[in-house]
């Protein structure tokens, strides 16, 4: 498994290793400081699942959701306001913030959190979800 740095401006992409073996292992979030450090050198954003590592306060916000118990978990609406509660407190509110539902049910399960954050107020700039 592999944890993506990806440029916020140039299009390249850093990779480096979970060499856990397994998605976001203690090893992995051990070198938290070295891929912070990383791809705030190399104007990079940090990806991350943040149901496996923890997201970085005042970091831009590019986050995977591959499904907590594997690729067919289907997000409850708990999970999704956690989700919500992360990203509220995570979040730069006049930046972009990305989410991307890596899972076989993403179409639903984007859709269900596109809902509870229009609830809060937060709409996307294109006022859709983009299931692409």
């Amino acid at each position: 498994m592999w944890t993506a740095c990806e440029s916020s401006s140039r299009g390249s992409t850093a990779r480096a290793p979970d060499y856990s073996g397994n998605r976001g292992g203690a090893k992995w979030v051990a070198q938290r400081d070295l891929a912070l450090s990383l791809c705030r050198d190399l104007d990079l954003v940090l990806v991350v699942d943040p149901f496996v590592t923890p997201p970085e306060p005042g970091q831009p916000v590019y986050w995977r959701l591959h499904g907590i118990t594997g690729p067919r978990h289907t997000y409850t609406d708990d999970e999704l306001n956690l989700v919500h509660r992360m990203l509220v407190d995570a979040a730069d509110p006049d930046s972009a913030a990305y989410i991307m539902f890596n899972e076989m049910p993403r179409v639903g399960d984007a859709k269900r959190f596109s809902r509870i954050l229009e609830a809060a107020g937060i709409k996307s700039p294109s006022g859709r979800v983009s299931s692409a």
